[in-house]
């Protein structure tokens, strides 16, 4: 699901609970508080749950368990399959149906049952917490889907040494999604049982209707060819030439209907501050009638646009991929065959997450003035912004809202968007992939007793997304920085991209005594050693940073599209070493406010470099070195950094780092005892990453320092450890 996992225990349960403050997200507002967004709020679903959060954020203490459970899926699937063959002369035709009736059954609404916050251990004991989060709507959803399957194929034999696999296939899988178009619509026209305002038109108050994909057509074509001539090179009958072409589609995945269930316009999410637990035992039910009846909750109240939102694109659809192969098999000599094949594919359309209505009233309007004190003089001053209007396309201009004091919703969080309305979450289908790839492969045995395969793989991945749902860091960050340009500015290595990857593995039967005969046999016979070897390059990621402002005097450029923002550094020198960070002497003591700069009444002190940036490595010990963006390897993406780079948006391209590079052996030794012609007793002997190899995988990749992390420091996990297990099996 796409929610947060259980709340683990605490690690160090040592602070001071007047230095605790509550972060709760940011997200839209939809009404004159503070509504977040599903993903900004902490998931916890219990009858009571307790949040303590520390000074950078992070959940201290957390009692009870998520409030994305209970969640799962029960399926009744009832299938009708059928396959028929006809041979005539040189022509095999297969045909076939495949229909499936699947009933569904999904409990899932995080916060269905409330959550609790609390600031201090004294507010916690007076049942008075900082926050309840609730939500209201369906708890569990139940849908019907009928998955249609055809397909036709014939293998037209043409010559005895050349055969022709010609096929199509038709795919229907329905549109479940719509399901939440069906609740939504029933309950809207109904006033006695609608959540949302009944003067807004019903498209306003729905989760919208998405087609129903019914061109899904998926030709295939191949072709199997033995060479006849050049004995010299392709030997007799002892090369094979395979190639094809094919169309394959992927139906929509559960998780991305149940991540819209979740939010507006289906399910009415709010948090409210200082509300009292309703109850010693506040179930969920208790928990949502108080919040109805303080009011929290309201009926024809609010506009759900003016809510945070997670809806379909209209013209919502299955991707597809092309995909296509050509390759030579070769036998090399008896029992050993050499295989030699380029593979790629064009994935079109697939699943993507888009900031639909991005705040950009700063690219236009700039902000400030920022103050700051100027060590020269020791005075205050301030800092003006201007915008950058010219990097937007034609025609696009930021809203200018203000709030309706007549209304319970909160206009004005449409000013400076796109759209009229708050912040907006929205699936499309607007990624795409391609990949190429060259295949090597050895197959073959020894003697009857040696069998190996050794392959080799070169390979490339090309996207503009690699995940459609949204993670902290690497890879898994899905939405755009600029939400303007969300394909040819994200396009780079994909996340799993794996360049090289070489892969071997054995079973050696070993000679001596195989047959066991004797007692002597049976001691020391029956030995066999296995083993698998891999290497992989590293995974590729992307190094980001949060946004963080001055939260006192300013906003950023581009406002954070959930609680936190993933903004990409400039590029420096690409032959700097890796580590090396530059930040803009603007950002580091004005807005990041540094302690190294210090203060004067509250005000950062500017420290003004000569060259205008800061070696961040050194500032982080206390240590002011001027560096020029040549000297490292990025620099901080600041307000400062985009007035010399002429754009808030980050220079430096996406997944352009790799992760540790996978290294594994495993091994095991069997030993098979024949006790009797049908009983045996078999000893395993396994070793996981036999060589006690560390795998690092991906760095902390996040400027600001989380929870003592450090930046690109590859060894802040353990890397992994050597597995020995033993078993013993009787074989009978």
């Amino acid at each position: 699901m796409d929610a947060e996992h259980l709340h683990g225990s605490v690690n160090e349960f040592r602070f001071n609970f007047s230095r605790l403050f509550v972060i709760f997200g940011g997200g839209g507002s939809g009404g004159k508080g503070n509504i977040p967004h599903p993903d900004n709020i902490d998931k916890a679903l219990t009858f009571l749950n307790i949040t303590f959060r520390a000074d950078n954020g992070a959940p201290l203490l957390t009692v009870g368990p998520a409030t994305n459970l209970p969640q799962g899926r029960t399926v009744e699937s009832f299938q009708f399959n059928d396959n028929f063959t006809l041979t005539i002369g040189r022509h095999q035709m297969k045909m076939g149906i495949d229909i499936r009736r699947l009933r569904n059954a999904v409990p899932f609404l995080p916060n269905v049952n409330g959550s609790f916050t609390f600031s201090t251990a004294q507010r916690l004991a007076d049942n008075n917490p900082n926050f309840l989060t609730v939500a209201l709507g369906p708890a569990s959803l139940k849908y019907n889907e009928t998955d249609q399957f055809y397909f036709f194929q014939d293998d037209w034999r043409i010559r005895p040494n050349l055969t022709l696999n010609l096929g199509i296939r038709y795919e229907n899988t329905g549109q479940p999604m719509n399901l939440l178009n069906e609740i939504t619509v029933a309950r809207e026209r109904d006033p006695q049982r609608a959540f949302w305002r009944q003067d807004l038109p019903l498209e306003a108050r729905i989760v919208p209707r998405v087609p129903t994909d019914n061109n899904n057509w998926a030709p295939r074509f191949g072709f199997v060819y033995t060479p006849r001539w050049g004995k010299w090179l392709f030997g007799e009958d002892k090369t094979v030439i395979r190639g094809g072409y094919g169309i394959a589609y992927d139906p929509a995945f559960y998780n991305l209907m149940l991540n819209i269930s979740t939010s507006s316009p289906l399910v009415f999410l709010t948090s409210v501050a200082n509300f009292p637990v309703p109850d010693p035992v506040p179930t969920g039910d208790k928990v949502r009638d108080a919040a109805v009846r303080a009011g929290v909750i309201r009926f024809n109240t609010f506009d759900p646009r003016f809510f945070a939102r997670t809806v379909p694109a209209l013209d919502f659809r299955q991707p597809y991929v092309q995909q296509w192969s050509l390759g030579v098999q070769r036998e090399l000599f008896r029992e050993n065959v050499l295989e030699i094949r380029y593979v790629g594919n064009h994935q079109v359309g697939q699943f993507q997450t888009v900031n639909f209505n991005p705040f950009i009233g700063n690219l236009v309007r700039g902000f400030g003035p920022v103050r700051y004190v100027d060590p020269a003089d020791n005075q205050v001053k301030t800092l003006t912004f201007p915008g950058f209007p010219q990097i937007l396309p034609r025609g696009v201009t930021p809203l200018t809202c203000t709030d309706n004091p007549a209304t319970a919703d909160n206009e004005a969080l449409c000013d400076g968007r796109l759209f009229p309305s708050g912040v907006a979450r929205v699936r499309i289908n607007g990624a795409s992939a391609s990949h190429n790839g060259l295949q090597l492969r050895l197959d073959g045995r020894v003697r009857q007793q040696w069998t190996y395969t050794v392959s080799y793989t070169w390979s490339h991945t090309i996207d503009n997304s690699s995940e459609v749902f949204n993670f902290d860091t690497g890879n898994s960050v899905t939405v755009a920085q600029n939400p303007l340009n969300i394909t040819r500015a994200e396009r780079g290595n994909s996340g799993f991209d794996a360049r090289h990857l070489f892969a071997a593995s054995w079973i050696w039967d070993l000679p001596f005594r195989r047959d066991q005969r004797g007692f002597l046999g049976r001691l020391i016979g029956g030995w066999q050693f296995n083993g698998i070897v891999r290497i992989q390059s590293g995974q590729w990621f992307t190094p980001v940073q949060q946004q963080l402002i001055n939260p006192y005097e300013d906003q950023p450029f581009v406002q954070p599209f959930i609680g936190r923002s993933h903004l990409r550094p400039f590029n420096g020198n690409p032959a700097a070493p890796i580590d090396r960070v530059g930040i803009a002497d603007v950002d580091a003591c004005v807005f990041y406010r540094l302690a190294v700069c210090g203060t004067s009444a509250g005000v950062p002190i500017l420290r003004s470099s000569p060259t205008g940036f800061w070696l961040l490595n050194d500032l982080n010990r206390g240590v002011f070195t001027p560096v020029t963006p040549n000297d490292v390897r990025v620099i901080v993406n600041g307000p400062g950094a985009a007035q010399r780079f002429g754009t808030p948006f980050g220079t430096l391209g996406r997944n352009v780092f790799q992760g540790d590079r996978f290294e594994g052996v495993d091994l095991s030794i069997f030993k098979n005892t024949r006790v009797t012609e049908r009983v045996s007793i078999q000893y395993r002997l396994n070793l996981f990453n036999a060589f006690n190899h560390p795998f690092f995988g991906i760095p902390n990749s996040i400027f600001v320092e989380q929870a003592g992390r450090t930046y690109f420091n590859f060894q802040e996990n353990d890397g992994g450890r050597r597995t020995i297990e033993m078993a013993l099996k009787i074989i009978f």
